[in-house]
């Protein structure tokens, strides 16, 4: 996904879903995506873009890894800790796949 499709997508679901909860949005951004002001959707594309950065592989997802390998296999030999950590680091990957429908 990119950040333009997330920042599309945020903006159509937030405007679905603001009156539901009993939000009504302003006048100037309750627009279809393609006539919101060029400096809303540029504002919202690089906070998408930021957003994917920090949800990608390798940020978020290695920190964790990190975390739980050492957490769950505290004090045990380097081999199981290397193959707990490879089985994550899959598991995560395979995620990351499955979320973008690859």
């Amino acid at each position: 996904m990119t950040p333009e499709q997330l920042a599309q997508l945020f903006h159509e679901t937030y405007e679905r879903l603001a009156p539901d909860h009993g939000y009504e949005t302003r006048e100037a951004s309750a627009k279809p995506w393609a006539d919101v002001p060029e400096q809303n959707r540029g504002l919202m594309v690089a906070v998408a873009g930021e957003v994917l950065d920090a949800l990608a592989p390798g940020t978020v997802a290695e920190r964790a890894i990190a975390f739980w390998s050492d957490a769950l296999l505290n004090g045990s030999g380097v081999t199981q800790r290397a193959t707990a950590s490879q089985e994550l680091r899959d598991w995560v990957a395979l995620q990351s796949r499955l979320a973008r429908g690859l």
